[in-house]
């Protein structure tokens, strides 16, 4: 059987198969390298092996930039929930100075920080200032003069990783006149 020329081959994929495989030789001969067609489909066999190998780079970079996205979106997270915290602990000294009545006129009133930033790794503490007063109209109460004390609450609540929030409020209380 002679050899056919490019020009005299079929075309296709039955075509493309019977010219790309090897030859093989009967028992008891001698071992020949096996002759490989000329046309592209033989010499494309090692291309799936590069294409699978740059897709397994490819996987894996998307693999790596995943769990490092993943693992600075759980820090991110952290800290809102630190900076959360920062803000409840200065809203509960808010709470605290109105709740316990510390406020004068005389003053500024200091709330103690609770002490547990060291063990807890959170604290809070409170200033209380007096802004003024104001005259209210006295026909809605039955004591004879009253006014409206304005005070001023700067509270500060620490947490984790130096998450700080400071919150001023202001609040009035109704008062009899001196």
């Amino acid at each position: 059987m002679r050899k056919l020329r490019a020009h005299e081959r079929d075309t296709g994929a039955a075509a493309g198969r019977r010219y790309c495989q090897y030859r093989r030789y009967r028992r008891g001969t001698r071992d020949v390298a096996p002759a490989r067609c000329a046309d592209r489909g033989c010499r494309a066999r090692g291309a799936a092996l590069v294409t699978g190998l740059v897709l397994l780079l490819v996987l894996t970079i998307l693999g790596v930039a995943a769990m490092s996205t993943a693992a600075l979106e759980i820090v991110i997270a952290g800290n809102a929930q630190f900076q959360h915290d920062a803000f409840a602990l200065a809203e509960n000294a808010v709470d605290t100075v109105i709740a316990e009545g510390r406020y004068a006129r005389d003053g500024a009133r200091v709330l103690e920080p609770l002490g547990t930033l060291e063990t807890l790794g959170a604290d809070r503490e409170a200033v209380t200032t007096f802004v003024g007063a104001t005259p209210v109209t006295d026909r809605a109460f039955s004591v004879d003069a009253v006014e409206a004390l304005h005070f001023e609450v700067v509270a500060e609540g620490r947490g984790p990783r130096n998450a700080a929030v400071t919150v001023v409020q202001g609040f009035y209380v109704i008062a009899a006149k001196d």
